[in-house]
């Protein structure tokens, strides 16, 4: 199966070893049946890149750190010593 797609991450082209960009588009070839995939660059591809939207670069969500830390000691190095109440 043939694919083209844009990037998400820095990859390297599976022919020429060129650097593929995040946002450059890529041809992925992809066998189910045999389990592997190829990436190719615009030159390796051989064909005629199509019209690809734009990379959507989704930001974590931003987390809020919980109020109130209590400090409860110092933790022992020793399981059996924090055990025993050492």
């Amino acid at each position: 199966m043939k694919t083209w797609i844009r990037s998400k991450r820095r990859l390297v082209c599976g022919r020429c070893c060129d650097a593929i960009q995040i946002g450059d588009p890529m041809l992925v070839l992809h066998s189910p049946e045999h389990g592997w995939k190829k990436c190719r660059c615009q030159a390796c591809a051989g064909e005629p890149v199509p019209e690809l939207p734009a990379l959507e670069v989704q930001s974590p969500p931003l987390t809020v750190p919980s109020q109130g830390f209590t400090r409860v000691g110092r933790i022992p190095f020793d399981v059996k010593a924090r055990q025993a109440g050492e």
